[in-house]
């Protein structure tokens, strides 16, 4: 089931968050401040979003959307990515 947080305030607890690129700048770092090490998988689409705390981000490249792991981050949170996962991503962090 999907869920809509229209506000900080609204946010329950789930299993993966999305955090699309027009959200508020101060609640996208309330909401990767709040959840570290919660065990949420947190999903972005936005330059940069995977060096500031999400685990899993889009971007775009050749007018074809790839995707990075920051696989510190995913530690941090207790996830385990497959390593089949891991070979199509662009890594960020340490590897």
């Amino acid at each position: 089931m999907a869920k809509r947080f229209t506000t900080l305030a609204g946010y329950t607890s789930c299993h993966i968050l999305f955090i699309p690129a027009m959200t508020d700048a101060k609640v996208k770092a309330a909401l990767l401040t709040n959840l570290q090490n919660k065990g949420v998988l947190l999903v972005g689409e936005e330059a940069g979003l995977a060096q500031q705390g999400v685990v899993v981000n889009f971007y775009l490249e050749n007018n074809k959307v790839r995707f990075e792991i920051n696989i510190e981050t995913a530690k941090q949170h207790q996830l385990k990515i497959s390593s089949k996962l891991l070979g199509l991503a662009r890594i960020i962090g340490p590897h």
